[in-house]
């Protein structure tokens, strides 16, 4: 979550049990500063790191995050090779284990420069940006996306073939309150990439239906915000269920 998850938020939500944390987004090149720049002039949480600063920065912050004891990802927004290769570069001398490639941030400004969810409609450049990260640098690749947007399994199968570590769906759907659990099992039964889902993980119960679903491991996002050790919480809870079920899918 831009402007919120960063070194601090990380090792709280690492220190009560997540299994990993994510920092970020940050933006990686001309475009994305820009662009993130307008969206905190309107009032949205932003990080404000520039590019030439980017380096001590997660230097520190991933150091911070480390100290939770969990692996760290950093979500990268690029709208460019440049700016997605520096991402890589930088990305492999933190600490972090892994870069998570941002084709989710859905804000207008965003999306304007041709990064976020814009790289939903650029997917032969995806593909590229996987395999040049895979090939450049020593560090596991991750794509984040928004799903119900594109042909999600298009999409999966573009990242399996190219290279990703994992994909990382936010099972969105118009008019649902709740995750899209069918596009997580449409998409678990089609690739074979470690699969992330997304979206409305608030509890022990939702984290076992996105389970259940198909999906290898869950995110969580806004439940944290008031309290980042509610992931520890709900990963508890789900160890203690796996021990009462035995035919739970994991």
């Amino acid at each position: 979550m831009a402007g919120i998850c960063d070194g601090d938020f990380c090792f709280r939500a690492a220190k009560s049990g997540a299994g990993m944390v994510t920092l970020g987004g940050l933006n990686f090149d001309e475009g994305t500063v820009l662009a993130g720049e307008m969206i905190r002039r309107r009032g949205r949480k932003e990080f404000d790191v520039k590019l030439d600063s980017l380096e001590r920065f997660l230097r520190e912050e991933v150091s911070k995050a480390l100290k939770g004891g969990a692996p760290v990802a950093i979500n990268v927004r690029a709208a460019t090779l440049r700016g997605i290769l520096f991402a890589g570069n930088l990305v492999s001398k933190s600490g972090a284990t892994a870069l998570e490639i941002d084709a989710h941030c859905r804000q207008p400004e965003m999306m304007a420069v041709g990064a976020g969810q814009a790289l939903l409609n650029r997917l032969e450049t995806l593909s590229e940006w996987i395999m040049c990260l895979k090939e450049s640098f020593n560090v596991k690749v991750i794509l984040k996306w928004r799903g119900n947007v594109v042909d999600d399994l298009t999409v999966a199968k573009l990242a399996e073939k190219a290279g990703a570590d994992a994909i990382h769906i936010d099972a969105m759907k118009q008019g649902v309150e709740c995750g899209d659990l069918e596009l997580i099992r449409k998409i678990s039964e089609n690739v074979n990439v470690f699969l992330i889902g997304n979206n409305s993980v608030r509890d022990v119960n939702s984290a076992i239906e996105m389970l259940n679903s198909g999906a290898d491991a869950v995110s969580i996002a806004r439940a944290t915000l008031n309290d980042p050790s509610v992931v520890g919480k709900i990963a508890l809870g789900v160890e203690e269920k796996m021990k009462q079920k035995e035919n739970l899918k994991f």
